[in-house]
């Protein structure tokens, strides 16, 4: 399915803390959101149709001292 995949950077049981990694990675220049997942509230960047598309995403956030993985994404 397109969008299978998306790349984490951050969960939080606060939405506050949450929302504070989104305006850190958003003033850097990333389109990041964030969604609710059970109960954790989950700061995420991209839909990609591949794991390679999304793994190749989170390598170049490492680069910059960026961690994330590469998870399967939300339903839109």
């Amino acid at each position: 399915r397109a969008g299978a995949f998306t790349v984490q950077l951050g969960a939080f049981s606060s939405r506050a803390d949450a929302d504070a990694r989104y305006r850190k990675l958003r003033g850097q220049g990333h389109a990041v959101r964030v969604v609710r997942v059970g109960p954790l509230w989950r700061v995420r960047l991209g839909r990609y149709a591949s794991r390679e598309a999304a793994s190749e995403v989170a390598r170049s956030l490492k680069a910059k001292n960026i961690d994330s993985f590469v998870t399967e994404a939300e339903s839109p």
